[in-house]
């Protein structure tokens, strides 16, 4: 409009459009046909939400419920602006660890480890400001920790409100047990993710990894395999303490897994230890069966018990088994969980040590989804 209150109409060169759009895009669309022509999307409509994971993984549900437009209109994290990739499925993470220093390498790497596993594009770098919080790991109410939120509805430029995932320490700063609330499940069920403050360091990047596969919708090998006990050392054997059977306990034979030699005893009492159960009934298994390099496995047992060793003997297993870095393809085990294991000469002189996955487990990497448009029932809802 001129100062005489003249009008002029602008049109592109090419097209002839009338009028003008800013920036320059379809008429049915508000996203820009540069944005979309460089992301490789430029026959897709906003409403748009169909990436799926490269290579066949997921569990067939395709999208990460944000539409092309809320991609493109991009988010904000520590106070930077950014879009995401269209052709990517996303995955947002509050990493509430952050002010711990002395962990914070560890923690990152378990992030990059369920990246590298999933395929999932994960960003990670959010911060307390950006989203509504879960106030604790009851919170359960959807309206919080939306991830795009201030939604256009018009369109179809929004399907659901897709939820970030919330890493935080553990509330008790005293505790080992890490845990995806209510998971596994997709992200709008998972309040918060606790990593214990007493992990070890060590299994810190394991444990990260593994939980976040839970809000991810994959559950564990099995449900069953496992007990805590404590090994009070004898004169020349152990008194066992175990949730099973509180004391005075039961006297116990320590023997070394890997050829059944007895092993030495030690001096102090060995604490909160992890002890493998051998799984008979087929319609179950155990927590630490199945492929032994899928992230999801537990790998923290310190010694094993089978049926078809004396009762009170129990297999000490060194070296130390280490957690896993991909999600499996199948339920069995490969190496010490499969049936005949190839790690021994002959290869039947032990049994398996943990067994395959229970049925209808396993084959984690097709059961990704973080999609909250799909309403995967959470498996430990109280």
């Amino acid at each position: 409009m001129l100062e005489d209150g003249t009008v002029l109409t602008a049109r592109f060169r090419d097209t002839g459009d009338n009028p003008m759009r800013i920036p320059k895009r379809e008429s049915t669309s508000y996203i820009a046909d540069s944005w979309k022509l460089a992301a490789g999307v430029a026959d897709l409509p906003d409403s748009s939400d169909e990436e799926t994971l490269s290579g066949g993984a997921g569990d067939g549900h395709s999208g990460d419920g944000l539409t092309l437009y809320e991609e493109y209109r991009g988010f904000v994290a520590n106070g930077q602006w950014g879009t995401t990739d269209p052709a990517k499925v996303e995955f947002h993470v509050y990493n509430g660890l952050h002010p711990y220093p002395s962990i914070l390498t560890q923690v990152t790497a378990g992030i990059q480890t369920f990246k590298n596993a999933t395929g999932l594009n994960v960003h990670s770098n959010y911060r307390e400001a950006d989203f509504e919080q879960a106030s604790d790991p009851s919170d359960i109410d959807p309206s919080k920790r939306v991830i795009n939120f201030n939604a256009l509805h018009e369109g179809g430029r929004h399907r659901v409100d897709q939820h970030i995932i919330m890493l935080i320490p553990s509330i008790n700063p005293l505790s080992v047990v890490s845990q995806a609330h209510r998971g596994p499940s997709s992200p709008v069920n998972i309040p918060m993710i606790e990593i214990g403050q007493m992990t070890d360091p060590g299994d810190i990047a394991g444990t990260v990894a593994h939980e976040l596969a839970h809000s991810a919708n994959v559950p564990h090998h099995g449900e069953n395999g496992h007990d805590f006990v404590t090994w009070i050392p004898q004169l020349t054997d152990y008194l066992e303490i175990s949730t099973a059977t509180p004391a005075p306990g039961v006297p116990i034979t320590l023997r070394m897994e890997a050829d059944g030699s007895l092993a030495p005893i030690l001096a102090n009492p060995l604490q909160m230890l992890l002890l493998s159960i051998e799984v008979t009934d087929p319609t179950k298994g155990s927590r630490f069966g199945g492929d032994e390099n899928c992230l999801i496995r537990y790998c923290g047992a310190n010694a094993v018990k089978w049926n078809s060793k004396p009762s009170a003997e129990r297999f000490l297993i060194l070296p130390r088994e280490t957690p896993g870095t991909q999600l499996c393809s199948d339920g069995l085990g490969k190496t010490f969980n499969a049936t005949v294991r190839p790690d021994y000469s002959p290869p039947e002189s032990r049994p398996s040590r943990h067994g395959h996955a229970a049925p209808n487990r396993g084959n984690c990497i097709h059961r990704v989804c973080i999609n909250d448009a799909h309403a995967h029932i959470p498996q430990n809802a109280p």
